[in-house]
């Protein structure tokens, strides 16, 4: 992984390691726009995916 921020953390693989169809996930990257928040309750905490 290539380390491009610190905060907030942003990191990708290299180019040349992502030929395959689908992207393995030892070579997934790392995004964020934002900080990650602090005190997350991970038992109460939820994800929806919506949309089309």
């Amino acid at each position: 992984m290539i380390l491009l921020n610190e905060r907030p953390p942003n990191m990708e693989a290299q180019a040349h390691l992502l030929n395959d169809d689908v992207t393995p996930v030892d070579k997934m990257f790392v995004r964020n726009n934002g900080l990650i928040p602090d005190g997350i309750n991970l038992s109460e905490w939820k994800l929806e995916i919506d949309g089309e």
